[in-house]
């Protein structure tokens, strides 16, 4: 099923937000998009028969965070979004979806994948910055040393 927007937002360990509006433009972080589950998230509670309370409860939110996810008002970090599908996939290996419990279960490896990717990303960038700066510190020492050679030959 194709999403206008996704709901899911890779939480980037640069700045982790909560609840943006997503605008009608997709987003991206790092260059890569937004992501969100293949099935809408009301489609997923109701085939589980849960409402949006039971699932707020669970997740310590009001219900209307729930419904702003669903609507895709909002989007969440993704730590939530894990937290959420696996909630999801407990209800469905209590009930014996099977078929449920093992889409359900591919969701979460994806969003954890996705994560992972992002997290490799933001630290390669971060040791590239790190080398970077620990060249420009190579260099004032080199010019420092120089000024000390410089003031013993006055």
């Amino acid at each position: 099923m194709n999403l206008k927007r996704a709901w899911l937002k890779p939480e980037s360990l640069e700045r982790a937000s909560r609840n943006p509006r997503i605008a009608d433009k997709r987003k991206t972080v790092s260059g890569k998009h937004l992501t969100g589950g293949t099935r809408p998230l009301r489609e997923l509670r109701e085939a589980l028969g849960i409402t949006q309370a039971e699932v707020a409860a669970v997740m310590g939110c009001r219900r209307t965070m729930i419904a702003n996810l669903e609507s895709l008002r909002y989007a969440a970090v993704i730590w939530f979004g894990i937290k959420m599908y696996l909630y999801f996939a407990r209800i469905a290996a209590e009930k014996k979806l099977t078929a449920l419990h093992q889409e359900i279960s591919g969701e979460v490896r994806n969003f954890i994948a996705f994560q992972r990717n992002l997290n490799a990303l933001t630290m390669r960038k971060a040791e590239s910055e790190l080398e970077e700066q620990r060249k420009a510190v190579e260099i004032r020492e080199k010019r420092l040393a120089d000024a000390e050679a410089q003031l013993r030959e006055v």
